[in-house]
């Protein structure tokens, strides 16, 4: 299913569309938007959300799967609606339809991209040559991290123009808080999708150093079951806390609790890598350091030294010693204070109002 969002035409001229601009209308075409879950989702519905009053969501239809399919349907509505600018919320495939209606009437278009979604196709000769096309005539190209803007820009030179736009917390203080029984009264605390990327295998190695410390991870996936058997094999098993199906409120109270944040993610051999890490932001938002891994897009969550510690994924001696460094509460504290003020910069609105320059400037 493909979810289209268009963006109406309020006749404000507060910024954002203006009555003047009939023409000045941008459409949204993506495959994940709410009420589909996930990050890119919920990426997208913040924005919008976000997005100054002149903005308000127009219209939602699902249509077919086949996308070749939606290049007579778009263009139809692009005539009938006076769209004057497409925003391209997957580059494949959707960016193709966008490339061949801007073939078609010179509508440009902008693609938004998150790290995976450039880096996994640059192994394949004919997604590789669409992906250059796609990101050499876009009008603009949005992106979610500095890591990414530079893959894009080693991949293609000469795209015109590149903005990063990075994501804000999703859960924030304030959520009120829903407690969570069970825990104990210090952990180090990991959120995220349970894939080998994130790093949590070796948070929970390096527990054997460190006999009193607690390690709660909070959520779910295919690698459930080797982390599980991680934990005994090093006997770990007892202070390692798996939750899942977690509510935001249960989120937020684990935020608060923790002593740090901690995500030592990695780049896998086939490219898989963090595209930014916006678990991070939300840790920094309840007064909270963290440990993040060197690779993808996370050193833009982590000023390294200043609001956290960015270490080698792969290398369990530093992320040892990372560890170490925040079991001191004067250290720890010091950099919580830096990266809550840091974050508190990193807001949607703050997002949003780049994403309006960008499209006005196409109006």
């Amino acid at each position: 299913e493909l979810w289209v969002t268009g963006l109406a035409d309020s006749g404000s001229d507060s910024g954002g569309i203006t009555s003047t601009m009939v023409s000045a209308t941008p459409l949204l075409i993506t495959l994940e938007y709410p009420p589909q879950v996930g990050g890119v989702a919920n990426y997208y519905w913040s924005l919008w959300q976000a997005l100054p009053t002149p903005w308000p969501v127009a219209d939602k239809t699902v249509l077919p799967k086949s996308w070749w399919s939606m290049i007579p349907w778009l263009y139809r509505q692009i005539r009938l609606k006076r769209y004057s600018h497409i925003l391209v919320g997957q580059v494949l495939p959707l960016g193709t339809v966008a490339l061949v209606i801007h073939w078609f009437t010179g509508i440009p278009y902008s693609v938004f991209t998150h790290g995976m979604d450039v880096i996994v196709p640059q192994r394949y000769p004919r997604k590789r040559w669409l992906l250059r096309r796609i990101l050499r005539e876009a009008d603009h190209i949005i992106t979610v991290s500095t890591f990414t803007q530079q893959v894009i820009q080693t991949f293609e030179p000469k795209v015109k123009k590149i903005t990063v736009i990075h994501p804000a917390a999703y859960i924030t203080p304030n959520l009120v808080a829903q407690p969570v029984p069970g825990l104990p009264d210090q952990f180090i605390l990991s959120v995220g999708r349970l894939i080998e990327r994130k790093g949590f295998d070796m948070v929970i190695q390096s527990l054997v150093q460190f006999p009193d410390l607690h390690y709660v991870i909070a959520g779910h996936g295919q690698d459930l079951a080797r982390l599980k058997d991680l934990a005994a094999q090093y006997q770990v098993e007892s202070r390692v806390h798996f939750l899942h199906d977690l509510t935001d409120a249960k989120i937020a109270y684990l935020y608060q609790h923790c002593l740090f944040f901690v995500m030592p993610s990695r780049q896998l051999p086939n490219g898989d890598v963090e595209g930014f890490g916006i678990v991070v932001m939300e840790a920094n938002r309840f007064g909270k350091t963290a440990i993040g891994g060197r690779a993808g897009g996370m050193a833009d969550a982590i000023q390294d030294g200043i609001t956290g510690l960015l270490v080698d994924g792969t290398n369990q001696t530093e992320l040892v010693k990372a560890i170490q460094l925040l079991l001191d509460p004067k250290y720890r504290d010091a950099l919580a204070e830096k990266a809550k003020k840091f974050s508190e910069t990193q807001t949607w609105e703050y997002a949003a109002k780049q994403l309006s320059a960008i499209v006005n400037s196409n109006g």
